[in-house]
């Protein structure tokens, strides 16, 4: 079933297999990017929180939007209503409609997460955040909530990334000491930072998540912030032009991959008929056309002697075909001889290692080689043929032994 649920100003349908309020927390973390260890409060569009006991109800009911409130937005809630005069900013932006920036210096942001039970800390990045909101004579306080409520999730976001990673630890440790990070150390924090997103998505990383973590790095990291730029994370990524520091190494991590396929695809053949080998002076070789010919008149003599020489004659032509990937595998067909004249495999095994060598070719069949090349057939593409050459060979067992087919 499909619920609607709300976090600060976006809106998204959830997707359910059951009615269960456990799940539906799991599904509203996963659909928002909200962290595991973020405590999620629901209430329903007039405010009344929602537990486990009547959400089944509550979830079956039409129009039904579930508001959503993490436990950074009920902090800072709680907290400006002690510390921020709404009703002056309410003021200012009904008059002139425009763009307030409610500037929090880190040990404000430290308070505010930690809250008045844990008491103040001294912070530990001491540059300061500017946080923008929209005022509006209709709901001021809430537009002026949501960018907050998003920066908090990110830069946590972005802060449980590092800290699960010794090498993020380091990036953290080098900004408290020294309040900016190096170029590698910046390089290695987008480095931890891209294979996180693709361990959560994959190859294919959507904008929004991109945007979510450049705005979380500038929100962990204040001094990395672009004054310069609108929203002053840009250079990690920018949405309209889809560049930024995240997006060229999500790229360089995509280019790599295709190229580490594409050399893992190629395989490396040693051995067997591919391999090039110096073959000694064959006299009577014939070439061009009439290596034509010869092929031609193998396929319609009947002369078994005629064969062979033929054959022989052939063979430098042979050697050719199998050495080049594209035509090795036509071999039988542009040589069919080879299926039903016996001793013409071990004529060119001669040709190409010598008489004393063949011999032992003859001598070690059935105990070294049969098999293997059973073996071998067995793992090529299916044919028919192909079937029938390996259905005699398991036919005949014990009685091919005398009498192999080369």
């Amino acid at each position: 079933m499909l619920i609607k649920v709300q976090l600060g100003g976006k809106k998204k349908y959830i997707k359910l297999e059951e009615v269960c309020f456990s799940d539906f927390l799991s599904a509203v973390q996963q659909k928002f990017m909200i962290s595991e260890n973020t405590t999620l409060k629901v209430t329903d569009d007039q405010g009344i929180e929602v537990d486990e006991d009547v959400f089944p109800e509550l979830a079956t009911t039409k129009e039904m939007c579930f508001i959503i409130h993490t436990d950074d937005e009920l902090l800072f809630a709680e907290t400006s209503k002690n510390s921020v005069d709404f009703s002056d900013l309410t003021e200012f932006g009904a008059s002139s409609n425009q763009t307030e920036y409610v500037t929090l210096t880190t040990c404000d942001l430290t308070v505010l997460q930690q809250g008045v039970v844990e008491g103040p800390s001294s912070p530990s990045l001491t540059d300061t955040l500017s946080v923008s909101s929209r005022l509006s004579s209709s709901d001021s306080g809430s537009q002026m909530l949501q960018p907050l409520t998003d920066s908090f999730s990110a830069r946590n976001n972005i802060k449980q990334i590092l800290t699960s990673k010794t090498a993020g630890m380091t990036v953290i440790k080098e900004y408290e000491d020294t309040g900016s990070l190096k170029d590698s150390t910046r390089r290695l924090m987008v480095n931890i930072i891209v294979a996180h997103m693709h361990e959560k998505e994959g190859r294919t990383v959507s904008k929004a998540t991109k945007e979510f973590h450049a705005l979380g790095i500038v929100s962990l990291f204040p001094s990395l912030k672009d004054p310069y730029s609108k929203k002053g994370y840009e250079h990690f990524y920018d949405i309209q032009s889809n560049k930024g520091f995240l997006e060229w190494r999500i790229k360089t991590v995509q280019r790599k991959s295709r190229t580490t396929s594409a050399s893992q695809s190629r395989v490396e053949l040693k051995g067997g008929p591919t391999l090039s080998r110096t073959i000694g002076t064959i006299d009577d070789q014939r070439m061009g056309d009439e290596c034509l010919e010869a092929v031609s008149l193998l396929n319609h003599t009947t002369d078994r002697d005629l064969v062979f020489q033929k054959m022989r004659e052939t063979f430098h032509y042979r050697q050719q075909i199998l050495h080049n990937p594209q035509r090795s595998a036509d071999v039988l067909q542009m040589f069919p001889r080879f299926l039903d004249v016996k001793g013409l495999i071990l004529q060119d095994f001669s040709l190409m290692f010598g008489a004393e060598v063949a011999s032992r070719f003859l001598e070690k069949w059935n105990t070294s080689f049969k098999e293997k090349v059973i073996q071998e057939a067995r793992n090529l593409k299916e044919t028919a043929l192909l079937k029938q050459h390996l259905k005699a060979v398991l036919k005949e067992g014990s009685d091919t032994t005398d009498d192999p087919v080369c």
